[in-house]
Formats: C-alpha cells, sequence, structure tokens
C-alpha cells in the first residue's frame, strides 16, 4: 500500500475534507488548519497515481528549485541512509522509487513546517526525524514490505503538535510546563485544551488527503490497539516514539523507560537485539543531526 495521498479514492480516507462535529469544535479554538505546500501536494497525488513516470515527477519537482535542493539534501543526509550518492533529482527517482521519493518529499515539507515553530521546532523536528528512522528499522527487522511507509508514519505522528505551537503558542508554553512538571504530553493536552495533538495531526492527515493506514497511524500512535486497519504499524511508531523518549530525543524525556517491558515490543514479538540497535542507531541519528548531518 503506498502512503502517498490518493488523488481520489474514498477508501483511503482522501475524500474531500469536511470537518466532524468534533473537528469543528478544535478549528473553532485553533484556526484554520495549513495547507500542504501547493508544489508538494501536486507531486504526492502524482507519486499516489499508478500510471505517472518518473519523468513526470521530475518535471514537477523540477518547477520549485529550492524544494529540489531539499530533498537531494535530505536523500545524502545520514539519518536516511541512502545505499549511494545522489547528484540530481532524476538519478533519485530512478534509484530510490516513488516510495522513497513520498518520504523524502515529506521529510523536506516537515522540517520547514518545524523550522517555523519559534523555541520548540528543533526539538520537534529531532524527534520526528528520529521517530521516522527508528520506525524504517524496526519495520525492516519485521520483515514489513514497505518499510518506507514506517519512515513516513514515524515522520508524520506528531505534525499535531506543529500546528498547535503555531497557532496556540501561548497553550502549548503551558502545556510544556505541565509537562517538564512530570505530565504526559497527552494529559497536558487534554488539560489545557480539551483534546491531544494526535486529534489535530489526524484532521491534517485528512485535509492533506493521506491515506486511510496513515490517518490511523497518527491518530492512534499513543494508542496503537485502537488503529483498526494499521495495528502494526502503530506498534511500530508508538515504540520508535518512547525509544525517543528514553533517549531523551525531543521534547519529552523519559530515560527510567523501560523498551522491553512496554506493550508494544511486546504486541511486535520484537528481541532483544531489534531494541538495542533501533537504540544505537537512533543514539547515532540524532549525533549526525546534532552535528551538522541537517
Amino acid at each position: 500500500m503506498k502512503s502517498a495521498p490518493k488523488a481520489n479514492d474514498s477508501q483511503t480516507g482522501a475524500t474531500d475534507f469536511v470537518p466532524s462535529l468534533n473537528a469543528e469544535k478544535i478549528i473553532q479554538l485553533i484556526g484554520d488548519l495549513p495547507a500542504m505546500p501547493h508544489i508538494a501536494a501536486q507531486i504526492m497525488q502524482k507519486l499516489a497515481s499508478f500510471d505517472s513516470t518518473p519523468r513526470e515527477i521530475n518535471e514537477l519537482i523540477a518547477k520549485d528549485q529550492s524544494l529540489a535542493a531539499r530533498v537531494l539534501k535530505v536523500a545524502n543526509s545520514p539519518y536516511y541512509g541512502a545505499s549511494r550518492s545522489i547528484s540530481n533529482i532524476k538519478e533519485a527517482i530512478i534509484f530510490m522509487g516513488f516510495d522513497s521519493i513520498s518520504s523524502l518529499i515529506m521529510t523536506a515539507v516537515m522540517k520547514d513546517t518545524f523550522s517555523t515553530v519559534s523555541g520548540a521546532g528543533r526539538g520537534l523536528w529531532e524527534h520526528s526525524i528520529g521517530c521516522a528512522v527508528a520506525a524504517k528499522h524496526i519495520g525492516g527487522a519485521l520483515g514489513l514490505q514497505n518499510f518506507e511507509e514506517a519512515f513516513l508514519a514515524g515522520l508524520m505522528h506528531d505534525i499535531g503538535k506543529s500546528v498547535l505551537f503555531q497557532q496556540v503558542p501561548n497553550k502549548m508554553r503551558d502545556v510544556v510546563l505541565l509537562v517538564n512538571g512530570g505530565k504526559s504530553f497527552w494529559d497536558a493536552e487534554r488539560e489545557q485544551l480539551g483534546f491531544t495533538h494526535a486529534e489535530v495531526g489526524q484532521l491534517l492527515t485528512q485535509k492533506w488527503r493521506f491515506t486511510l493506514t496513515m490517518e490511523e497511524v497518527v491518530a492512534n500512535h499513543h494508542e496503537p490497539d485502537c488503529a483498526k486497519s494499521a495495528r502494526e504499524l502503530a506498534h511500530i511508531v508508538s515504540l520508535a516514539n518512547s525509544l525517543c523518549h528514553k533517549l531523551s530525543v525531543g521534547l519529552t524525556k523519559n530515560p527510567s523507560i523501560d523498551p522491553y517491558e512496554l506493550e508494544s515490543t511486546k504486541a511486535l514479538g520484537l528481541g532483544d537485539d531489534v531494541i538495542s540497535s533501533t537504540l544505537e542507531l537512533l543514539a547515532e541519528t540524532i549525533s549526525s543531526e546534532e552535528n551538522g548531518g541537517r
């Protein structure tokens, strides 16, 4: 299953975005949800179309040279881990494939999105890219057919936080104070807002026309068993998220987490070797990021 937005497929959750009653309450508080950058949206829809050609994708990306440059930078970054050096977009499309290009496009978009968040942006970005790398590694260890989907799900899981920090910064500062005092982000958001970043993220994946799989994972990464059609992927992202918390990657720091006792570790049937190798990769990724690997 492709993770990119579908052009028009009601079974993927990619219908025109119509807010539910609960969504309307959220939007009333935080304002309209941001649109995906225009060229990026066009590229993602074209990537999801089964009759698209590499030439068409290349021509679309070439329309935004700034985006093209950022995509190449991500493709050659230590945290993405391409198997060879990529010198141009055409080469990236041919050697990496459409699913990888989708991940690269969204990584560039997400990095730009987090860069506009004052104060918390760097922590949000490092947590998202760390979770993406960890989820992809776990997915590969489990033999997922499309572990790029795991990377994208890990990357997108906290997109709701970026919206909240942009739209209601004062409320989110209060949330951070509660988190620093020992409360979970989940509980602090419910106390201050009446809803969570996962709910906001779900609305954004609907508006950005992502698949139902991606919507369910973003909505349920704190409650993976509630993801009806994407339970395994939700557990992968939930575990990756917890491993980031253990290593203090991002705004939530919880080094006391025992990853071997987590429900998602047990649900996925993972052994010690996968957990330890994921933690090692995650530490290397963040070290590279902090040393200018971005």
